[in-house]
This record gives structure tokens, sequence and C-alpha cells, in this order.
């Protein structure tokens, strides 16, 4: 059933439903006690870095001239290592869990924050296992080897 669905979510509109849910939870279930000002630095931090790890992600592709578009990942004409793709496989998917977890300290919700969590899941199911079966077949070994070397979130 999960593969019907694969690459077929815009990780921005997965992301947008994590967000809703989490504020759903936040609506109907107990709420945790966090120090208003704690609560708002760690959520413009995380947020802040969310935002970096994105904005990075995609001028980097934009750099390399290859598609930003995860719909269809077997268009991609350059494998990106460099910059933030030194560090990251994934820093504009790592930049939507940022943002999710700064929203969940934001609730001050912890079961908002369990939910952004199962975006990690969510989006290897969904979105980077595909890719990564399209990126062994556009670039072989220089894949599998930049796969060795960098991890898949951090």
């Amino acid at each position: 059933m999960l593969k019907s669905i694969e690459t077929k979510i815009p990780p921005p509109m997965l992301a947008a439903l994590f967000v809703f849910g989490m504020w759903l939870a936040d609506q109907y279930l107990p709420s945790s006690v966090l120090d208003d000002d704690v609560r708002l630095l760690v959520a413009i931090g995380l947020g802040s870095l969310g935002a970096l790890s994105s904005i990075l992600g995609v001028l980097s592709f934009v750099k390399a001239k290859t598609t930003t578009n995860p719909m269809q990942p077997e268009k991609a004409g350059t494998l990106v290592t460099t910059g933030i793709y030194q560090y990251s496989r994934n820093p504009m998917y790592l930049g939507l869990l940022c943002v999710l977890l700064a929203w969940g300290v934001f609730l001050a919700n912890s079961f908002s924050l369990m939910l952004a969590i199962l975006f990690v899941p969510a989006m290897n199911f969904l979105q980077i296992i595909p890719e990564e079966r399209a990126m062994v077949l556009n670039f072989r070994e220089h894949y599998t080897v930049y796969k060795a070397k960098v991890r898949r979130w951090f």
C-alpha cells in the first residue's frame, strides 16, 4: 500500500499535515508546562536552524543545476555532495523536521512533539527510500560511496 503513494505527497504538504495534526493534538490533549522564555528561544532556534538547512539544500541544488522536484527523483541530473550535503543527505527534509520540532516546542505539548518525531519514519518510507532507489539507478557506485560516508538525516 505504501508503495502506491511513494513520492506522491510533496514533502512540504506532508509537513503541513503534521503541523495540523500537532495543532489538533495541542487542542485536545493535555499540554506540558514549559517556561515561556525558554520555550520561545528553543522554538526560534530550531525553526531558524530548519529554515537555514532547507535553504542551503535548495541553493546547493540550484547551484548544481539539478532538480529540486521531490516528486520525480529519477530526473536528478547531478549528485550533490558538497556544501551542506557533506553533513546530511537530506538537509531539506531535516529542515522540515526542525521546523516541526520548533512548532511542537512552541505548542509545549508532548503529544505534538511525538507527532513531529513520527515525521521521520513517514519521510523515510514515503520519500527518502524511493529517492535513494532512484539515486542508485542514476549515479550507481558514486551514490553508494556517498551514502556510506554521509548519514541520511544528520
